[in-house]
């Protein structure tokens, strides 16, 4: 069975996205898809990340995230969300334009 992953990026669930995201979410699951959508705002998803070394090395983005990853140190709803995105065969992005 295919599956999608829907990630809504509004702050409001009932803004015009939210019904998009829900529309695409049941008419795929009416087509057969395993589908799983995620909420950012009603998750409370905290995208930051922050140093995961010494704080008096110079700060690189990516070099902590690849650090973050190596040393299973990404937070938990990071790593939640990524494991989603890897796992789906479509991936909706639904957020203001």
């Amino acid at each position: 069975m295919p599956s999608a992953h829907i990630v809504l990026g509004h702050p409001h669930t009932d803004s015009f996205n939210g019904h998009l995201a829900r529309t695409a979410r049941d008419a795929l699951a009416l087509q057969g898809w395993d589908v799983t959508l995620s909420d950012l705002a009603a998750m409370r998803f905290d995208p930051t990340e922050g140093p995961h070394r010494d704080a008096a090395a110079e700060y690189n983005v990516q070099r902590e995230q690849r650090l973050a990853f190596e040393s299973d140190l990404l937070p938990a709803q990071i790593r939640e969300e990524a494991e989603r995105v890897e796992k789906s065969d479509l991936l909706i992005l639904q957020f203001p334009l």
